[in-house]
């Protein structure tokens, strides 16, 4: 249990040190969603979102704001499958995002080469795509993908899209995967009625939540906005499950563990008493405290030494079942596996000290007379 939890805690401590792709600190999110029939055209939608955007990005101590048909990080969203123009290969899975123009500068997702989205990207323009890396290598291994066609899988006909910018890497899923292919297209070209805000702000973006409805309440006052919370708490959601199941091993392991302490100092205790007689004949002949506590020590240890090592055995076998959940650690990792020894013996060579602390103070004479 003791190694068990040790991975745990080690996997969830490189997941928090993982680099995602994009920046979470400072960041509010929200979403809103628009009654298809209310807003029936691309171009009532792409007002609408345009509108509130400008009215958040106006609010005082907003850095920036944008918006998305998916956030990163939980939010799966469209999968497709889009392939480069004229390709013999078959068509790679990629995740699509539409994005606002902002969108790489408010979650600071670094652009590789190329532009970002722009307001000229209007509804009726020629299609443009942004690239993760992971895209441009897998649609155009070893080319530069600027310039290039993507061909994506619209109905009923795939519809072309210029490749005009490449940018990092992000985990689109869950932290614990590889960054996924995604495609970023302009929020004109493919409107949706559910999209989702983020805010990076100057000041505790949780502050924001009353005038970011208030800025949705004077566009529609029958759209709400939904789901409130910063970008670093959801971030944090995705690991939840990890953490509840990490604390709860870990005091499943710490719980045994003091009872067995316990335990441990009970009977030696229990055992220097039966041999106080013999220990106190052993200081009246001349023996020292070292070697009386000796005996007591011995005595334990040899009980800990003996549970440590079938321990390390059952740890062995059971800890490869949590292969499939560690990250960033082997199932069998020698420091995590030393230091769970490390642990119980140093536990045990406490829970030895009382008894031979009162050992090695015992007065040889009273020893002899209660005898």
């Amino acid at each position: 249990l003791l190694a068990a939890s040790g991975l745990l805690v080690q996997s969830l401590t490189n997941l928090r040190a993982l680099d995602p792709g994009f920046r979470s600190t400072g960041v509010l999110t929200a979403e809103v969603q628009i009654p298809r029939t209310r807003y029936p055209d691309p171009s009532g939608r792409t007002l609408f979102f345009s509108t509130l955007l400008e009215e958040l990005r106006a609010l005082p101590g907003v850095h920036s704001a944008t918006a998305t048909s998916h956030l990163p990080i939980g939010d799966f969203g469209n999968i497709y499958r889009a392939n480069a123009q004229g390709s013999a290969r078959d068509p790679e899975r990629i995740f699509l995002r539409s994005v606002f123009p902002g969108y790489f500068e408010t979650l600071e997702i670094p652009i590789r080469s190329g532009r970002d989205v722009e307001p000229e990207d209007q509804e009726g323009s020629p299609w443009v795509v942004i690239l993760s890396e992971t895209a441009a290598e897998r649609l155009f291994p070893e080319e530069d993908p600027i310039g290039k066609v993507v061909e994506l899988p619209f109905s009923p006909n795939p519809r072309p899209a210029e490749v005009v910018g490449v940018v990092g890497d992000v985990r689109l899923s869950r932290l614990e995967e590889e960054p996924e292919a995604a495609v970023y297209v302009p929020y004109r070209h493919h409107a949706r009625t559910l999209v989702r805000f983020a805010i990076r702000t100057r000041i505790p973006p949780a502050t924001f939540a009353g005038s970011a409805r208030e800025a949705v309440r004077g566009l529609d006052a029958a759209v709400p906005l939904s789901r409130l919370a910063t970008l670093e708490s959801l971030v944090s959601d995705s690991m939840a499950e990890r953490r509840i199941l990490t604390l709860s091993l870990t005091l499943l392991a710490l719980l045994p563990l003091v009872l067995a302490s316990v335990g441990l100092f009970a009977i030696l205790a229990y055992h220097v008493s039966r041999r106080r007689h013999e220990m106190g004949v052993r200081m009246a002949l001349g023996a020292d405290a070292a070697h009386v506590g000796g005996l007591v020590l011995r005595q334990g240890l040899s009980v800990v030494t003996a549970g440590v090592l079938l321990g390390l055995g059952g740890a062995t076998a059971g800890t490869r079942l949590l292969q499939s959940m560690l990250f960033g650690v082997e199932a069998l990792d020698p420091p995590t596996f030393l230091g769970t020894a490390g642990l119980v013996l140093g536990v045990g060579l406490i829970a030895c000290a009382v008894p031979v602390w009162r050992a090695v103070r015992a007065d040889p004479k009273v020893a002899l007379q209660a005898e």
